[in-house]
C-alpha cells in the first residue's frame, strides 16, 4: 500500500523560534528540516492555496482574500485532487475551511477556537486510520495565529506607535504562546506513532508564514510587507526511510512541498491543467542540489492599496 501523507500546518510559527519547542524539538531531529522555506504570499488563505496547488497566487488566482473565489479550480489540478485519483481517503480540518481549495477533499472541516483542537486531531486521524485505505489529512493548528489577532491586531491599530516601541515585549508575548503549540505539535506526532502508522507515512509539518514583532512601521503582524521576519516559514519531512535527520539552509519554497510528495509516490503531473510551480526537494536528500533556489513571495490584497 502506498504511504499516507498527513500535512500538518502550524499557522504563524516563525522557524527561528523553533527551539523554544522543546519536545517538538526532538521530532524535527527524526526528519528532515527546510528552515528557510519561504511562503508564497506571508498570509494564510494565499500561502496554503499555493502550498495545495503548488502555483504561486499570482497565478492560481487566489492573490488577496477577496480574491478566494477566484482560484482557477478548471484549470488547476489540487494536490487532493492527485491522491483521489491514486484511490486515497481525503480530509482536512482547519479553522476555516475557505482556506484551502475544496477540490479532491472527500470532506473539509472547521472547528470553533475554543474546542480542544488537539483531542479533535487525534480523533480524525484515528477515525481515517481504520478505514484501512491509504488516506491523505491535512489538519491546520490556529491558536497562535488566534492569540496574535486577539492581543496584537484586536488591540493596536496599524499606526499605533506603541506597538512598534515595544518590539522586546512583542516578541516576548509571542515566546510566550509557543508552549501550548509545542505540546500541540508533539503530542499529535506521539499519536501518530501510537497508531502504528511511523512505517507506512510522510509526514509534513510546516508553518504557512511568519509573524512580525513591529519591526516595520504599519505591520503589526504579518501580511503588509515582504521582509523575513513574514516570509520566512519552515517545512520538516519525517519518514525514516526516505528523509535523513538533518537541517537544509538552502532557500526553497513553501509550493515545493506538493511536488516533493508527488515524486515521492511517483505521480505524474497533469500536463492538460497549470504547470506546477513547485520542484522536488528529493535532490537536497539526497545531496543532489546544494545551492538555494530563487523563491518568490507576493503581498497585497489584504488590507490598503493593491497590490501593497
Amino acid at each position: 500500500m502506498p504511504y499516507n501523507v498527513i500535512l500538518i500546518t502550524l499557522d504563524a510559527l516563525r522557524p527561528d523560534k523553533l527551539h523554544f519547542l522543546q519536545k517538538f524539538i526532538r521530532i524535527i531531529e527524526q526528519g528532515t528540516l527546510f528552515s528557510t522555506s519561504i511562503t508564497a504570499s506571508p498570509y494564510t488563505l494565499a500561502s496554503m492555496h499555493a502550498v495545495l496547488s503548488g502555483i504561486y497566487p499570482h497565478f492560481n488566482g487566489v492573490n488577496g482574500y477577496l480574491r478566494v473565489f477566484r482560484f482557477k479550480k478548471e484549470s488547476i489540478q489540487t494536490l487532493p485532487q492527485y491522491f483521489k485519483e491514486q484511490g486515497y481517503a481525503t480530509r482536512a480540518d482547519l479553522v476555516n475551511p475557505s482556506l484551502v481549495p475544496n477540490q479532491g477533499f472527500d470532506q473539509v472541516t472547521s472547528y470553533d477556537k475554543k474546542e480542544n483542537v488537539l483531542e479533535r486531531h487525534k480523533q480524525i486521524l484515528t477515525e481515517i486510520t481504520s478505514q484501512n485505505v491509504p488516506f491523505f489529512v491535512h489538519v491546520h493548528q490556529a491558536l497562535l495565529h488566534s492569540k496574535l489577532i486577539k492581543d496584537v491586531l484586536q488591540v493596536y491599530q496599524h499606526d499605533d506607535e506603541t506597538y512598534y516601541a515595544q518590539q522586546e515585549e512583542n516578541e516576548r508575548q509571542y515566546e510566550s504562546y509557543l508552549t501550548d503549540i509545542d505540546r500541540y505539535a508533539s503530542e499529535l506526532f506521539y499519536h501518530i506513532k501510537e497508531l502504528g502508522l511511523m512505517n507506512n507515512s510522510i509526514i509534513v509539518f510546516h508553518s504557512d508564514h511568519g509573524a512580525s514583532f513591529g519591526e516595520r512601521f504599519g505591520e503589526r503582524i504579518y501580511g503588509e510587507y515582504l521582509y523575513d521576519e513574514t516570509i520566512r516559514a519552515f517545512s520538516l519531512f519525517i519518514q525514516p526511510k526516505i528523509f535523513p535527520p538533518k537541517e537544509i539552509t538552502s532557500t526553497v519554497s513553501l509550493i515545493d512541498i506538493m511536488p516533493t510528495l508527488m515524486d515521492l509516490l511517483n505521480i505524474t503531473p497533469n500536463f492538460n491543467k497549470l504547470p506546477i510551480q513547485g520542484k522536488s526537494l528529493i535532490p537536497y536528500t539526497k545531496e543532489e542540489e546544494t545551492e538555494g533556489r530563487i523563491a518568490f513571495s507576493e503581498a497585497g490584497g489584504m488590507s490598503g492599496p493593491y497590490p501593497s
